[in-house]
């Protein structure tokens, strides 16, 4: 080896036997040491390179690239980013970026090192120098340098290379409305969303850029920050129309022994349309009896048990109507029988939900749905039903007694069977 200076060229010269064939400048001196007092572009030991090769295309730079132009050795093009700079120096001092150097290699195991940087794994850094890495590279210790010389005291300064302990950097989520600054443009705004790994900000003029979401890529108060994808907000539990929380990915069960009558088709729909899906996870059948006159000997034939329950939804059940007199023919500890206080099941549900102020009052002895549809302005019953189940899309929509009911009476089902 020999350093830069006047008389660079003969001492390589001597160094090399047999000439120099290609040349690799990674130092400029800052001055032409072929004509001292003159300075130039051309700077450092370009001229003096050229003139060891022979031809300047035999002459690599690394660092003098303003001297290509005049000399015309070969450049690596490398686009350097001047703008950068501050970032990297900030970086730097707080500890945050290191070089890391994989490898240091003696002259003659340049070919060693070449075929290690080909392989685009070498680890880190590879530097010229005593052919030690940097583990072992304790004052001389393993190299023969002072450690090896009578004398001279050898002292471990540990490892040289490692630089300053990194600082922990501030892992910021990337919240709407966080306002940080990008220390390479000075922009500063307010984070507004996140596309792609990047994050777009909003300066106080409204204008919107675009940064990538790089290591302590940006400010926060002047410090240092890495700016991350905000945690996915906990999901809420979607519910099913009768209020409980819907059960994802379920299969209806197989339909148990147990049974749910209600009187009429309507009923059916009804319960079916706001506890569908609890009944599907349960496996509870709805079916409708078309009246209840034959309650007792449908009971006595349906022949319930503890594996067998039957759960009964009755229309008016009120003191004093036909409907209370019939249930009260029935007694089973397997059979439960509840009601609402309606007249028909469509009076169950709010007025609100299909648009009206209130139910009319029909007379006795008149049809309860034809009264209705004729009053209302709704066709015939058929008309005014596709109404009434429009109006229904959950719990909310129905009278609280036939909520009541409904959800003891699938309770009771349930539980056996």
């Amino acid at each position: 080896m020999t350093g830069y200076g006047e008389g660079m060229a003969g001492r390589v010269a001597a160094l090399a036997a047999g000439g120099v064939d290609r040349a690799l400048d990674t130092a400029p001196t800052g001055g032409r040491i072929d004509r001292p007092g003159q300075a130039g572009p051309a700077g450092g030991g370009l001229p003096a390179l050229i003139g060891l090769t022979g031809d300047p295309d035999r002459v690599l730079t690394v660092s003098d690239f303003a001297a290509t132009a005049e000399l015309g050795t070969r450049t690596t093009r490398i686009d350097m980013r001047y703008d950068r700079l501050e970032q990297v120096a900030r970086l730097a001092g707080d500890g945050v970026l290191a070089v890391s150097v994989a490898h240091t290699y003696r002259l003659e195991e340049i070919h060693d090192a070449a075929e290690l940087s080909r392989s685009r794994r070498p680890g880190g850094k590879l530097a010229p120098g005593p052919g030690v890495t940097p583990s072992a590279c304790r004052c001389g210790a393993r190299t023969g340098t002072a450690a090896s010389v009578p004398g001279v005291r050898s002292q471990d300064y540990g490892d040289i290379l490692a630089g300053k302990p990194k600082r922990q950097i501030p892992r910021l989520p990337a919240e709407p409305g966080l306002v940080v600054e990008d220390p390479a443009s000075g922009f500063c705004g307010a984070v507004v969303r996140i596309e792609q790994g990047n994050v777009v900000l909003e300066d106080r003029h409204g204008r919107h850029r675009v940064f990538p979401m790089t290591d302590a890529g940006f400010l926060v108060d002047g410090a240092p920050v890495t700016l991350v994808r905000p945690a996915a907000a906990p999901r809420k539990p979607v519910m099913s129309a009768s209020g409980s929380v819907k059960v994802d990915n379920v299969t209806a069960r197989v339909a148990r022994a147990s049974r749910i009558w209600v009187e009429g088709i309507h009923d059916a729909e009804l319960v079916e349309r706001v506890w569908g899906h609890d009944l599907r996870v349960e496996g509870i059948v709805v079916e409708p009896l078309d009246g209840i006159d034959e309650l007792a000997a449908r009971v006595r034939r349906f022949g319930p048990g503890p594996q067998r329950r039957l759960g009964v939804l009755v229309d008016h059940l009120v003191d004093g109507s036909k409907e209370t007199r019939i249930v009260a023919g029935v007694t089973h500890p397997e059979v439960l029988i509840l009601g609402h206080p309606y007249v028909d099941i469509w009076q169950a549900v709010k007025p609100a939900a299909v648009g009206i102020p209130a139910w009319p009052v029909i007379p006795r002895g008149e049809s309860w749905k034809d009264g209705v549809c004729a009053r209302l302005g709704w066709g015939d019953p058929a008309d005014g039903w596709r109404r009434v189940r429009a109006g229904v899309t959950g719990f909310r929509d129905l009278e609280t007694p036939l909520i009541s009911s409904v959800e003891r009476l699938i309770d009771f089902v349930g539980h056996f069977g």
